[in-house]
């Protein structure tokens, strides 16, 4: 009895240490991305609502071109995202030829599953962007 004692702590000593589960939310990643090259545009729809999945954000590279102007995110529901509709960043000002580059590496803004994403600019342009994202 004592030899088999001896046996059964060897084995679960060769075992190796108890791992932890990790905890929080599953990490969320971006892998598509759309890019807008334009003047002044009212509230545009630029990725589509899909039930039952958000639109998760993870960086975008914003340069104004010629002349200065701005730069909006938004989610909403409808048309061009008119129901509903949530800003998700201030409109970003840019001075000709300013650059506004924000890449943290995570999902930094999830919106409410089955909302669309939408730009806004203002000003003549033009406002070249590229904003990575995911939907899921």
């Amino acid at each position: 009895m004592k030899r088999a004692l001896v046996a059964l702590l060897a084995l679960l000593s060769l075992a190796g240490p108890a791992f932890s589960q990790a905890v929080g939310p599953p990490a969320l990643f971006c892998n598509k991305s759309f890019t807008v090259s334009a003047g002044a545009t009212a509230i545009t729809q630029v990725v589509a609502a899909a039930s039952g999945s958000a639109v998760h954000i993870c960086g975008y590279d914003i340069n104004a071109g010629a002349a200065a102007g701005t730069f909006q995110l938004s989610t909403g529901t409808g048309t061009n995202c008119g129901t509903g509709t949530v800003n998700i960043t201030p409109a970003f000002s840019l001075g000709i030829n300013g650059v506004l580059v924000s890449r943290p590496g995570a999902v930094w803004y999830s919106s409410p599953s089955g909302n669309a994403l939408c730009y806004t600019i203002t000003g003549t342009g033009p406002i070249n962007a590229v904003v990575l994202y995911g939907q899921y």
